[in-house]
């Protein structure tokens, strides 16, 4: 079984444990410092792996303008219906259907690492993040993480 289709199998467990305030790292310490590590607002946002869409939801309050992608259709869905406003596509990381240079800032908490293709995702953020943008993966908790991997990371060079 592949990454994609495990994560449709558990999507149901999955949204029941994100949509549980204070249950997890998300509410006790990723979110305000992942937030911390974000350009100002307003920005176009990317959020890859963005599951049942927590992060674009807290995203869009603090006046970002975000794009939700995840592979599971599931997952999507419960997006959509928890912001029936918001932008949430049922997309491959590893292949965005997303123009060059065209995204100012690329979300992917905690998702990398659940992607079947993570090199192949990881050159697709490059592709599509305008030059010099930011990419900020949130792959530990930040008391696992040291100075260096707690900030955010551009995958290419500023121009």
């Amino acid at each position: 079984m592949n990454m994609r289709d495990a994560w449709e199998a558990e999507a149901a467990n999955w949204i029941a444990w994100a949509r549980t305030p204070g249950h997890d790292s998300y509410w006790r310490f990723h979110a305000e410092r992942f937030f911390e590590l974000l350009p100002p607002a307003p920005c176009e946002t990317l959020d890859v792996g963005c599951g049942e869409g927590r992060l674009p939801r807290d995203l869009k309050q603090r006046g970002y303008s975000v794009t939700g992608i995840d592979g599971s259709a599931t997952l999507i869905e419960h997006a959509r219906s928890a912001d029936p406003a918001g932008d949430y596509r049922v997309a491959d990381a590893a292949a965005l259907q997303i123009g060059d240079a065209s995204v100012p800032l690329v979300t992917a908490f905690m998702s990398l690492q659940d992607i079947d293709d993570m090199p192949a995702a990881v050159r697709e953020t490059a592709r599509v993040l305008v030059p010099g943008g930011p990419a900020l993966p949130g792959d530990r908790p930040p008391h696992q993480l040291g100075p260096a991997r707690s900030r955010r990371w551009s995958p290419m060079p500023p121009s």
